[in-house]
């Protein structure tokens, strides 16, 4: 795993993206979901959330080569929409 910080004037959710692509493939672990830049879901709207999951489940997707299996609430908190649109 790339442990060290890209030096770059992207933007951070464009560093993400290159940060995953450097990871080994094929991964054989079962990919979840866990945000996309660790935001409290619980201080998102309802839209918002969806938001992300629309980004990330094709992200994590593409690049597991399957489809998130579940999710891992980010600072272990869940809103009281998350079960129902996840």
């Amino acid at each position: 795993m790339h442990n060290q910080p890209l030096e770059t004037s992207e933007p951070p959710s464009t560093k993400i993206e290159a940060q995953l692509a450097t990871l080994a493939r094929p991964n054989p672990a079962t990919p979840y979901s866990h945000g996309y830049s660790h935001e409290n879901p619980k201080d998102m709207t309802l839209q918002q959330q969806k938001d992300v999951l629309d980004k990330t489940f094709p992200m994590l997707t593409e690049f597991a080569g399957k489809p998130p299996r579940g999710s891992v609430a980010p600072w272990w908190e869940t809103s009281k929409e998350e079960c129902s649109i996840i």
